[in-house]
């Protein structure tokens, strides 16, 4: 990299893979070019040229791409559909910056390191950042599934793919196009299609030149992924599932032997103790370019710090959830017509309860939805660690936002997913628009790639999207039974123990190891003085929780997570020359 086409003059760098690459340069090569590599770049290089824009609905993959057209003067910017991949930007009036990391726009003496209030709040009240505005003012993130072309001065219009609109991000894919796409047919035809096109992308992702392996929890999707692994002709897959010392509930490492003893595998286990998390807090805090809200992303990484000693390449089963209907919420707000006529008076003892003791978050966020009649703010609830009442009171005066931005985000998501969908349909489409991108799949991108092992996400393919848009409703969540077709369609391949299993999140046992030897680290990161001396979060409202948390109640674990995360996170990025930069964003909001 950089790559470039000497016929067109086009000049490409590109992170990540394009799955299809040989499928399309047999297509090109018909058409009569010549290739001088075997590899997916040069293919894409050769498709933009007789293209543009117009190849990004062709192209299978995790990527984030930058072409430049020198003839014409035009940088063509593009990010996956599910953006796997992250692209961030940078423009004035006089120029654009783009790079993968927002650490190397900070290079550039025209960035300045100051926070977004914005952001800030939609991280406590969600626990990511999310949309195209990152945690920094002026930053940008290329939407997933959209293309940029930015002029440069000189620039010339035309050729095929590189007409306007310019400077602006223009969708290429997105999964309300593909809505009752797939033709009517029985369940079992249905499900024989689906173990076809999992299948066929599993292959797909398979193909590398250099070792590949899977990470195996406990649960359904990765199950999958191996299933179709071995079906598609892999022999010896090495697997990966970590544990750590303790109770076996909380671990996956039985359900991760039990698929690898039924399907096949060389199988891997890492036991995360409290002493390597507590070396990894900083490490990979520093390397993130955001807080990592979701506290799963430490274990990843160690796995993959684990897995690089055998392969370079790893399968993981994320994207299953909400592509197939994974979450209990889904089943709960189909219902909610049923639960909300039941008699109020017999609820609420319930959950009073369930709001003072932990264990219950399910149940919790179901009842403090009884009173939302709204079904685009009862799916942002469903998704609230802080409500935006709590987001309000925990952050300093000069930061408060109002409305939420974290629930006009996902509100806008699910009213233009209600356009063409109903229900819980709904709901899966503002989740993948809001939670799985900017959420999930940055926890899986960024903590693999930061120990170099690349993590691809099968579920995530175009085809199989595609496939899932496609599918009635009905098959998805079936009632309470949740991934109803995808459970019916793997039957015979994943032992039955495992897809008879509830819905199980990526448990990492954060609470008992910051109650034991993290404990002087968390007191002294959340020590009213530094708090106050940062000057982003209310030091009294960290206070009460940081108490709540130690009488063991609610869901104040979950809460002080997102809270000790992030001031770890900025005492990595923002403390020291960077402070100042951080304080004058409190000082022009007041």
């Amino acid at each position: 990299m950089p790559m470039i086409d000497e016929a067109s003059g086009l000049v490409i760098v590109l992170n990540g893979e394009i799955y299809n690459f040989k499928e399309l340069r047999r297509g090109l090569e018909a058409q009569g070019e010549r290739f001088r590599s075997g590899g997916d770049t040069e293919v894409l290089l050769k498709l933009l040229a007789r293209e543009g824009r117009g190849a990004l609905g062709k192209l299978r993959g995790m990527f984030a791409f930058a072409c430049w057209n020198p003839r014409r003067r035009l940088l063509l910017l593009a990010r996956d559909p599910f953006g796997i991949k992250p692209l961030y930007l940078w423009r004035d009036a006089d120029r654009l910056l783009f790079a993968s990391e927002m650490k190397a726009l900070f290079a550039h003496p025209a960035v300045t390191q100051k926070l977004s209030p914005d952001a800030v709040s939609h991280y406590f009240a969600f626990g990511y950042t999310g949309g195209a505005h990152p945690l920094f003012e002026g930053v940008e993130k290329l939407p997933p599934g959209t293309s940029l072309i930015q002029a440069a001065p000189g620039a010339e219009a035309g050729g095929p793919g590189w007409d306007g609109p310019w400077g602006a991000p223009v969708p290429y894919w997105d999964p309300l196009d593909e809505v009752a796409s797939v033709p009517a047919a029985d369940e079992a035809t249905l499900a024989d299609q689906f173990v076809s096109v999992l299948g066929e992308s599993v292959a797909a992702h398979l193909t590398s030149d250099v070792p590949v392996g899977i990470f195996l929890s406990g649960g359904v999707d990765s199950a999958a992924v191996l299933a179709l692994a071995a079906r598609a002709g892999a022999e010896n897959l090495n697997t990966f599932c970590i544990g750590y010392p303790g109770p076996e509930d909380w671990s996956e490492l039985a359900g991760g032997r039990r698929s690898s003893r039924a399907i096949g595998s060389q199988h891997h286990e890492f036991l995360y103790t409290e002493q390597q998390f507590a070396g990894d807090l900083k490490t990979l805090s520093r390397q993130m370019d955001e807080p990592l809200g979701d506290a799963a992303g430490f274990p990843m990484y160690a796995l993959a710090r684990f897995a690089r000693e055998r392969v370079k390449v790893v399968l993981t089963g994320d994207g299953g959830d909400e592509l197939f209907g994974g979450y209990r919420r889904y089943a709960a707000d189909s219902l909610w017509s049923w639960y909300h006529g039941f008699p109020r008076l017999l609820l609420r003892p319930a959950g009073m309860a369930a709001s003072v003791l932990p264990g219950f978050r399910w149940i919790r966020r179901a009842l403090r939805n009884l009173d939302v009649d709204d079904p685009a703010l009862r799916g942002a609830s469903w998704n609230y660690v802080f409500t935006p009442p709590e987001v309000e009171a925990l952050i300093a005066p000069a930061w408060r936002c109002s409305p939420s931005p974290a629930q006009a985000a996902y509100a806008a998501a699910f009213r233009r997913g209600a356009e063409k969908l109903r229900g819980a349909e709904a709901q899966m489409y503002a989740d993948q628009k809001t939670k799985l991108t900017d959420g999930y799949c940055e926890r899986v991108d960024r903590p693999t790639m930061a120990v170099g092992v690349e993590a691809r996400v099968p579920f995530l393919d175009l085809r199989v999207a595609r496939f899932a848009q496609g599918l009635p409703a009905a098959l998805k969540v079936r009632g309470f039974r949740l991934k109803h077709l995808m459970r019916c369609a793997l039957r015979g391949l994943v032992p039955d123990e495992i897809l008879a299993l509830p819905k199980r999140g990526f448990t990492v046992p954060i609470p008992e190891w910051l109650r034991n030897g993290l404990r002087p680290l968390l007191r002294e990161t959340l020590d009213p003085g530094a708090v106050a001396r940062r000057g982003i979060l209310h030091p009294p409202a960290v206070a009460s929780l940081l108490a709540e948390f130690e009488a063991g109640r609610g869901d104040a674990a979950e809460k002080l997570w997102l809270v000790f995360a992030f001031e770890v996170w900025c005492r990595e990025h923002l403390d020291g020359a960077s402070r100042k930069s951080a304080a004058d964003v409190g000082s022009a909001r007041a």
